[in-house]
């Protein structure tokens, strides 16, 4: 049974374009960081040669990051499509073993994943080859590498990976829960980073990083640049014991998703989140012949599609849309994830050259800006997904299109949630700043200062959930649309480096805005 459930999988998750989009999406970036020096993954070359090992694997590490939210479409969703579609049923009517349907969808998952790092290794060898390329700057093509880079980086990351989003598509059943846990991890990374970059004991900093990128780091911070042209580090030390425990968590983990998944229809047994639904009062509930006798015998409604009738339809259509967010525990999550990042940041960075700082206004707008805000990528391109594809989600996406409503306002009502979203993540920022200064005996609180960085600050993430909205109603697929955001993103970021660094030509780009306490 475990070979059914992957070969089915696997050539379902192959004939699907997001695989072949994505492959190529990282093929090209690949391919311009290794031929040029205007595209960087993980920062800048140097001297070395340009394909040389380390510059490969490294390569190879930072896209495993980059292609977190990508994997999760293939590995979560390998198990979600059951419930999505209603066949999940079918299967658990069968006298499978839910070993067999876990681990075959996992390793399918995991699989067409492997396929994009594939088409990436091609990209390198081809852009190291790329023409206008300065000879000198080409070290001598060597196969090591490129498996050293998959077997010690790519495989053992994406077994972590792939086994997180399963437990949590397993446990959750949602795809909106596994999209917060990946988000959660992806800040809780950041924030032990963070705390163990100044510790002296690197072993602990090298192997509390799931992907591998310290533990490479420490183990060739002295090498010369003969030996990152020619060498690879060696897989023992921290590396090996790194690898070691980052694939014996995966694989604990997907013993648990087996232990801990239960074959049911969905609605029933163990609810992990909220209360189990009531079951109907029929004692309350009106016959058919009653209702339709209200129905005929009472006053008639008064059509009207005028302006007035629109903005009440534009306005129900908002309020539905943002007490679905922002009541939602995925946002209450993700806020608090963000809270915990913004308070840990502005706690540990209180002293400048070994100065003490007061916790003035423009600090706490500054930690905003860098250390928290950052979130908000994520969050609005996340629920742009969701606003777009809720409907449709739920099955009712014909009816809701039958509906005598313009097609303008159902998209101005998401876009109106998108602001406030934006602007309810932001004040929870400020409020949390208010607090910290309040903690520390600082009440100089310069309110005028706190909105114009509020403003500064929400005005792009709302044109860049904007962007979101239209590339999810552009693609036709929730996963297409978050990966064409990113490939936005990533393009808006290598804008500068081919020279269009003007903001006219980088989408909600604007000036730098510093600020003086001298002269406010």
């Amino acid at each position: 049974m475990f070979g059914e459930f992957f070969r089915f999988d696997l050539r379902y998750q192959l004939r699907t374009p997001l695989v072949w989009i994505a492959a190529l999406f990282f093929g090209v970036m690949a391919y311009f960081a290794i031929s040029s020096d205007h595209v960087q993954i993980g920062g800048a070359i140097g001297n070395v040669h340009r394909n040389a090992p380390m510059v490969l694997v490294n390569m190879f590490d930072y896209f495993t990051i980059l292609g977190l939210f990508v994997v999760t479409a293939f590995v979560a969703n390998a198990v979600l499509r059951d419930f999505e579609l209603g066949t999940s049923e079918l299967f658990f009517a069968t006298p499978m073993k839910k070993a067999h349907y876990l681990f075959g969808r996992f390793a399918a998952g995991v699989a067409a994943a492997l396929v994009i790092y594939l088409v990436l290794g091609l990209a390198m060898m081809l852009g190291a080859h790329a023409s206008g390329l300065d000879p000198a700057r080409v070290g001598p093509f060597s196969l090591a590498p490129y498996l050293y880079g998959l077997l010690v980086v790519v495989i053992p990351n994406l077994i972590f990976i792939g086994a997180l989003l399963m437990l949590l598509a397993a446990l959750t059943r949602s795809m909106l829960m596994v999209y917060l846990g990946v988000i959660g991890f992806f800040v809780l990374w950041s924030f032990a980073g963070y705390l163990t970059r100044d510790i002296n004991n690197d072993f602990v900093a090298a192997l509390v990083d799931p992907f591998g990128v310290r533990a490479m780091g420490r183990m060739t911070r002295y090498w010369t640049l003969a030996e990152r042209n020619v060498q690879l580090p060696p897989i023992a030390g921290m590396l090996l014991w790194n690898r070691l425990l980052w694939i014996g968590v995966g694989l604990a983990l997907m013993t648990l998703t087996v232990a801990l998944f239960k074959p049911v229809r969905s609605g029933t047994g163990r609810r992990w989140f909220g209360r189990a639904p009531k079951a109907p009062d029929d004692a309350g509930a009106a016959t058919p012949v009653a209702s339709a006798r209200v129905v005929a015998d009472g006053p008639r409604a008064t059509q009207r599609f005028d302006a007035g009738a629109t903005w009440r339809q534009f306005l129900a259509q908002w309020r539905f849309d943002t007490k679905g967010v922002l009541k939602g525990v995925a946002f209450g999550v993700m806020l608090a994830f963000g809270i915990f990042n913004l308070f840990g940041s502005i706690a540990l960075s209180d002293v400048m050259f070994g100065t003490k700082l007061l916790p003035v206004t423009h600090l706490m707008v500054e930690a905003i800006s860098g250390s928290y805000s950052f979130l908000l990528t994520l969050i609005l391109g996340f629920y742009a997904g969701e606003l777009i594809w809720k409907e449709r989600a739920a099955g009712l996406g014909e009816v809701n299109d039958a509906l005598p409503v313009p097609n303008w306002v159902p998209l101005a009502a998401k876009l109106a949630t998108i602001l406030l979203v934006t602007v309810a993540f932001i004040a929870a920022g400020v409020a949390t700043c208010v607090l910290f200064q309040t903690f520390k005996g600082h009440t100089d609180y310069e309110w005028g200062l706190y909105l114009e960085g509020a403003l500064i600050e929400i005005i792009p993430f709302l044109l860049l959930g904007a962007l979101a909205l239209v590339l999810q109603v552009l693609s036709h697929n929730k996963f297409l649309g978050y990966l064409l955001l990113i490939v936005a993103l990533v393009v808006r970021g290598f804008m500068g480096g081919l020279n269009f660094e003007h903001n006219l030509y980088n989408y909600a780009s604007a000036p730098q805005v510093p600020y003086s306490d001298m002269n406010g």
